[in-house]
């Protein structure tokens, strides 16, 4: 069984996996967050609010893992298609002058 969600080639994808996680758990957190339940006499609180330091320690290392991979993909192997690099043909060597 593969846990990883697919990217746009159909390879999976840890970094991605990792980045929509994150955000649906942010997101989760902001939905419950004003959410209270009375039982009985005892009031219990579902969520608390997030502060912006809890959304961005989540968001930031994840988010920015999966755009530093997409950019370094498409540096290294163009169009950012992860495609094996072709080999770089050795250029031809010249001539020593003479009495090197």
């Amino acid at each position: 069984m593969n846990i990883w969600l697919k990217n746009s080639e159909g390879k999976a994808d840890a970094v991605l996996t990792l980045a929509v996680i994150s955000v649906l758990f942010v997101l989760f957190k902001l939905l419950l967050a004003g959410v209270t339940i009375t039982i009985g006499s005892k009031i219990v609180n579902l969520g608390v609010t997030p502060t912006a330091d809890v959304i961005g320690s989540l968001l930031a290392p994840t988010l920015g893992a999966y755009v530093a991979r997409r950019l370094t993909d498409a540096k290294y192997n163009g169009n950012g298609h992860t495609k094996p690099a072709e080999p770089v043909a050795p250029s031809p060597q010249q001539p020593l002058p003479p009495g090197v």
